[in-house]
């Protein structure tokens, strides 16, 4: 659960979407067996994550997807009302396995196609703590072909959350923006943080008008103020 300090900092926020449709927030979610060390602090982020975004004004029109992956690759949530998703269970999230990033990305990004409105906005959240090792059915180039195209539509804005890692290299590589990329250390209260982070960036990303500020995360002090 968010805590009381949270909600009460949120308060201030409003959504305001730059066209009267859905806004679509979709998360690849790494659950390789690097991951095991860290679960119980994804469980409880994702739960804190979620219960954030909630709270804001506008939470109504949103719609979550989710996409699991390891060595291969999990749809989970297809364009559920933020109202109806739940947390993150030791049966639902089990890390184990290798990490198939590229056909995850695909595979969000595909099954927000389906549902899309020209109305609509899209927020794709890449998670991951490892490399590519896994995917069979796209390579890089395919990844960084789509992002551009839907980024370039001024309705998409895709960021990327690296753990031990150089994020902006890795999302620069797939097409992403630079400034759309954070990296954070790969331990319990790191991830913690990270999902603070993430939740606060989401939340200002969502009461924007703008369909892609630049860049989408609020740096710590940023993120305590909000």
């Amino acid at each position: 659960m968010g805590s009381p300090e949270m909600g009460t900092a949120l308060a201030h926020l409003t959504a305001t979407p730059a066209k009267a449709g859905r806004t679509i927030i979709a998360y690849a979610l790494d659950e390789s067996g690097s991951m095991e060390a860290c679960q119980e602090a994804v469980r409880s982020g994702f739960a804190e994550f979620l219960a954030t975004l909630r709270r804001i004004a506008g939470a109504d029109r949103a719609a979550f997807f989710l996409v699991k992956f390891n060595t291969a690759v999990l749809p989970v949530h297809r364009g559920l009302p933020l109202a109806a998703v739940p947390d993150l269970t030791p049966e639902t999230y089990q890390p184990g396995g290798m990490t198939a990033l590229y056909d995850a990305v695909m595979q969000v990004v595909r099954g927000v196609d389906q549902e899309l409105t020209a109305e609509d906005r899209v927020l794709v959240i890449v998670h991951t703590d490892g490399q590519e090792n896994s995917s069979h059915r796209h390579a890089k180039a395919d990844v960084a072909e789509a992002i551009k195209e839907r980024e370039a539509r001024g309705t998409w804005t895709f960021v990327y959350l690296g753990a031990d890692q150089d994020a902006w290299s890795e999302s620069v590589g797939l097409g992403m923006a630079g400034a759309n990329a954070a990296s954070y250390q790969a331990s319990a209260a790191g991830t913690r943080g990270a999902y603070r982070r993430m939740a606060r960036s989401t939340a200002s990303w969502m009461a924007a008008q703008a369909a892609a500020p630049q860049p989408f995360w609020l740096d710590d002090d940023e993120a305590d103020r909000s």
